[in-house]
């Protein structure tokens, strides 16, 4: 019983821990992007 308890709250805590840290990766490369987006459209126009 306690070895279920033990997994449950692993799961409950860890799981949106990783969320988090994948959605952030996400969002700063994201960010990173839009950074670019100015400069590539720049020299596009040129």
């Amino acid at each position: 019983m306690s070895t279920d308890l033990t997994a449950l709250y692993f799961f409950v805590i860890i799981s949106p821990l990783a969320f988090v840290t994948q959605f952030r990766k996400n969002a700063l490369y994201a960010v990173k992007q839009i950074k670019k987006l100015p400069a590539l459209s720049r020299q596009f126009l040129e």
